[in-house]
């Protein structure tokens, strides 16, 4: 029996591309790697009992829509293996080149005409979404993962 360590472990080899992944499609990344079936549930358990702080450290973000619902799952092995370079507890910081400012508030004419447009938009739907893409490239210990509010509609329950 592989235990739930081991799971999360080989999760952690497995590649998102840095996008969201559904779960039951994770899972069978997982199986893959551990050589025999893996139920998205149990996969999700597993991570669940890793906790978030060692998911982080492992480049796995998991969002959770419930008890009833799999999670979406995003692995980073590129940050991964950026932030096993950090100590715990050190403060996190630009590690691709961004200035970390730059990515909070862009300054400067182009920001206020690119802030007219968007927020000044007339089109039906236009604008009023924030950007969906970390300004930091995968391998920086300050990228994180593209928001989910867009994605409720991958809610799906559990199989038996």
């Amino acid at each position: 029996r592989v235990m739930a360590s081991e799971l999360v472990a080989a999760l952690a080899t497995c590649n998102t591309s840095n996008a969201w992944s559904t779960l039951d499609a994770t899972a069978k990344k997982v199986s893959k790697k551990v050589g025999r079936p893996v139920a998205p549930k149990e996969l999700d358990d597993a991570m669940v009992a890793a906790g978030d702080d060692a998911l982080f450290r492992l480049g796995i973000w998991r969002t959770s829509f419930g008890a009833k619902f799999m999670s979406i799952v995003v692995v980073n092995p590129a940050f991964a293996r950026a932030i096993a370079s950090v100590e715990e507890g050190e403060k996190l910081h630009c590690t691709c080149g961004v200035h970390p400012r730059q990515a909070e508030a862009p300054a400067g004419a182009k920001a206020e005409r690119d802030a007219k447009r968007y927020y000044g938009s007339h089109d039906y739907n236009a604008g009023r979404h924030a950007s969906t893409a970390s300004e930091h490239k995968g391998m920086c210990l300050l990228w994180r993962p593209p928001t989910t509010g867009h994605l409720h509609s991958w809610r799906r329950g559990y199989t038996a």
